[in-house]
């Protein structure tokens, strides 16, 4: 998982438990609200009733009061309501047949001795109610009382559709302040990440040997310090690799100016010895010495073609049939390949179109990779192919060998690599590094696919100027 993602993640999951906790907060202060509107519709319900009684009593007139009970009866919440005077008789009912009668009961005398409006639960059966009381005065005289009992189910259903209510509003406020804030937390975090993305890249490049890349990172903080840093780091490691380079340069054509005068002396002395009648032994021990000179001038040859490549090839280009060129190279390996039993062929999948090469780099990299296909492949085949498609030419050295383990294939085009795990070859591992660079220098690319027991495949892109794809 990126770290962008992550950030990305890490301040959505902040911003969704801050609305989450609003909303709580916001759906716990509603029900607070709708718990107290509950308890002041349920007095006022009281208090209105108070009202209407004292008049009734006060004018000795019941119709109002009737009508008013016969309104409360229609109301689901309200079990039973009464108005009662102070000789305990009911001027009022929601059940018409108690208006007029006596009710001598310990609600009733309760209701009649309180001072002040209440609210408390009682238990009827196995039902659960509210009862409201209130005092019925004129002045400071007590003339009667008034007794409400609610049904507390039907407030709970009313407070239930009014919380889902209120969760629909809350939900429409919520959604899209969560939909913009994953939007600008997305777009906050790729601006964060940014100067860090830059820095990775950057480093990443540095790397993988570009020490002439500088990393741009325009900010003043930590990150912005910590890219001067690679910048300062990679200037230093390119004038190291420059004197490395110089050395090995130096190094290289000092020590190519004796070995060829050895090879040149060993080649005198070993026609001379011939001709003399000298014993066997001699020649052969000066025909030693001049295998092991060539072998040192070809890796002094091989260092010095990768520091030409490091430092930029330069190409000769001319107007070349590459397919001539890999013909050439199958010929000069066919009598290597027939000594240890190998098959090897050069196949023309289609025909290809002269291209601008530097023919003698070009013939380098076939003989380097027909050359490792041959000494590493020990039965079967050898087999190159090439072929053009889309305006690319490719070229393909297939072989019967060992294969190559997945983890050396990441290092294998670097210098110096050689596969431990196959004895008895020799070689510098300079051969697929300085292929590359060649292939590279013409815009083109190389890779490898592999397994070990299944043999190797090597192949080359080269892009053709000037035609696209088909």
């Amino acid at each position: 998982m990126s770290l962008k993602l992550k950030m990305a993640l890490l301040f959505s999951g902040v911003i969704f438990l801050t609305v989450g906790g609003f909303s709580a907060i916001l759906m716990w202060r509603e029900k607070k609200i709708l718990l107290d509107d509950i308890v002041r519709r349920q007095r006022a319900e009281v208090e209105n009733l108070a009202e209407v009684c004292r008049g009734s009593l006060m004018a000795n007139e019941d119709l109002f009061l009737t009508n008013y009970m016969r309104r409360m009866k229609t109301s689901p919440a309200i079990v039973e309501a009464l108005c009662l005077d102070t000789n305990a008789r009911v001027a009022g009912h929601t059940d018409v047949a108690l208006s007029r009668t006596g009710m001598d009961t310990p609600r009733a005398r309760e209701a009649l001795n309180a001072t002040n409006a209440s609210l408390a639960p009682f238990q009827e059966g196995a039902r659960n109610l509210i009862q409201g009381t209130a005092p019925v005065r004129v002045g400071d005289k007590r003339i009667g009382a008034v007794i409400v009992v609610f049904d507390p189910a039907v407030w709970d259903k009313i407070l239930r559709a009014d919380l889902a209510a209120a969760r629909r509003r809350v939900l429409k406020l919520s959604v899209p302040i969560l939909l913009a804030g994953f939007v600008l937390t997305f777009w906050a975090t790729a601006i964060l990440i940014r100067p860090l993305q830059n820095l990775a890249s950057g480093a990443q490049r540095i790397g993988e040997g570009k020490l002439d890349h500088r990393i741009s990172v325009g900010t003043e903080d930590e990150i912005g310090l910590l890219g001067r840093e690679f910048n300062r780091m990679a200037e230093k490691l390119g004038e190291l690799d420059r004197m490395k380079k110089d050395f090995v340069n130096s190094i290289t054509h000092d020590l190519k100016s004796p070995l060829a005068a050895v090879k040149a002396a060993a080649d005198v002395l070993q026609r001379e010895l011939e001709k003399s009648g000298r014993p066997p032994v001699a020649v052969e021990s000066l025909g030693l010495i001049r295998q092991s000179a060539d072998r040192l001038f070809n890796l002094v040859t091989s260092i010095l073609d990768v520091a030409h490549i490091e430092s930029g090839v330069k190409l000769r280009l001319t107007d070349v049939a590459l397919e001539d060129v890999a013909q050439r190279v199958v010929a000069s390996y066919r009598s290597i390949a027939e000594q240890k039993g190998l098959s090897i062929e050069f196949l023309m999948e289609t025909d290809l179109s002269r291209v601008q090469a530097d023919e003698g780099r070009m013939e380098r990299v076939f003989a380097n990779l027909v050359g490792n296909a041959v000494k590493f492949t020990d039965r079967g085949s050898v087999v190159v192919s090439a072929r053009e498609k889309n305006g690319v030419q490719t070229f393909r050295v297939k072989d019967t060998g060992p294969g190559i383990p997945l983890a050396f294939q990441d290092k294998l085009f670097t210098k110096f690599s050689r596969n431990e795990g196959v004895s008895g070859k020799e070689g510098a591992g300079l051969g697929l590094a300085i292929a590359k660079g060649i292939v590279e220098a013409h815009g083109g690319n190389m890779s490898v696919e592999s397994e070990p027991g299944n043999g190797a495949v090597f192949s080359f892109n080269l892009p053709l100027p000037g035609k696209g794809a088909a």
